[in-house]
């Protein structure tokens, strides 16, 4: 009996440090800590981290004592790798979080970077809305990519992107906010591979720099673009490039020409795909696409427009497009953000009468691109939406 009650006791203690090891501190830095909209937001993600065993919620420093620092999410946000990895070292937690709200008539979004301060490297970044009318949805929304975050620690960094804008080959400005488009897509493209983290491109050579048998990361991975328009509305045709370096060097690119606009989401995953395969021996994946990237894009882009920062939303909504070429809240998104630049710049139309042209060039040119029986169908949104530009 006693053999038995030794083996079990052993057991349960075994359990209880597979538990421990297995749970994250979460640490969570706000920009303002004076700001009450910030800290209600970590009191309601604080009462939903509460419910998971797995987390353990911190808001003070390793010394105990509340965060007095203001400059904290600041230092974090703009240092260096090896600065947030020494200045992790005084932290006690797994994960940190910091968050930052911006307002725009009443209407808030909340931006969050998650930072794995071992490693010094951030594990993802998001955008979210944040009604105050419905706090714990807004939180779950922050709790749901604090578990992005840990998920990805858990199962380790097996490959590091960064994706710098694309670079636009057009002689005129009209397709500017393709630059952020494509990285935008290639980026959900490759955070859907296991493994993979999209980091800012000071991040990567820095990493690339400190590479050491110690830091467990890969070499980075560095992602540049290229695109060519030719032609208007429904003719227009794109000339896409992907290159991909490694430690300052080359390592594989792609090319291809003449591409329709609503072939564009698919020829770049293709060339993504082959690009994988030639420089880590990928297997290459189902060309489909996954629901999932279309879904994060939308709410991001949606939680920018509904806050009125319109130039950050446009990119994202031309990028779901990639995902659906005649995606029906892409299309009318783009519509309404180019109708609130119209209305926010009227009066500024003696002083820069070509901005108003080149935003109804623009809304001319994506109408243009869409199917008759899409543009029949949905007639009466269209003509709401157009009101704007009357």
């Amino acid at each position: 009996m006693n053999h038995i009650f030794a083996l079990n006791a052993l057991a349960f203690f075994m359990t209880l440090a597979v538990v421990a090891r297995a749970q994250t501190t979460c640490l969570m830095i706000p920009r303002d800590p004076a700001s009450s909209v910030q800290q209600h937001l970590i009191h309601e993600t604080r009462l939903i981290l509460n419910t998971k065993p797995e987390f353990t919620f911190r808001a003070a420093s390793a010394s105990g004592t509340e965060m007095s620092d203001l400059r904290m999410y600041d230092t974090l946000v703009n240092a260096g790798v090896q600065q947030r990895r020494e200045l992790g070292q005084t932290l006690s937690s797994d994960l940190l979080i910091l968050i930052d709200t911006r307002e725009q008539k009443g209407q808030y979004v909340v931006d969050l970077v998650a930072i794995e301060p071992a490693m010094g490297i951030r594990l993802n970044a998001a955008v979210l809305l944040w009604d105050t009318n419905r706090p714990h949805v807004a939180a779950q929304a922050v709790v749901d990519e604090i578990i992005a975050a840990q998920t990805k620690r858990t199962r380790g960094i097996k490959t590091v992107f960064a994706i710098p804008a694309f670079e636009s080959k057009d002689l005129t400005p009209q397709y500017r906010y393709m630059m952020e488009a494509y990285p935008a897509w290639v980026e959900r493209l490759l955070l859907h591979r296991d493994g993979a983290v999209v980091v800012e491109l000071a991040e990567a050579e820095t990493l690339a720099l400190m590479q050491d048998s110690k830091n467990g990361i890969p070499l980075p991975i560095v992602v540049n673009g290229s695109f060519l328009n030719k032609g208007v509305g429904p003719d227009r045709v794109v000339s896409l490039g992907l290159e991909m370096s490694r430690g300052g060097h080359v390592v594989g690119s792609e090319e291809r020409d003449d591409v329709p606009v609503h072939a564009i989401g698919r020829t770049i995953h293709e060339m993504l795909d082959a690009l994988l395969v030639t420089v880590l021996g990928a297997t290459t994946e189902p060309n489909t696409m996954d629901p999932h990237q279309g879904g994060a894009l939308l709410k991001r882009a949606d939680a920018l427009g509904l806050a009125g920062f319109w130039d950050n939303a446009i990119p994202l909504y031309f990028a779901l497009m990639f995902h659906d070429a005649y995606s029906e809240q892409a299309t009318l998104g783009l519509l309404e953000a180019y109708g609130a630049l119209l209305q926010r710049n009227m009066k500024r139309r003696h002083e820069d009468p070509l901005l108003i042209v080149g935003l109804g060039e623009k809304i001319v040119d994506l109408v243009s691109t869409l199917p008759t029986d899409w543009r029949v169908s949905n007639l009466a949104r269209l003509q709401a939406a157009l009101r704007s530009f009357q």
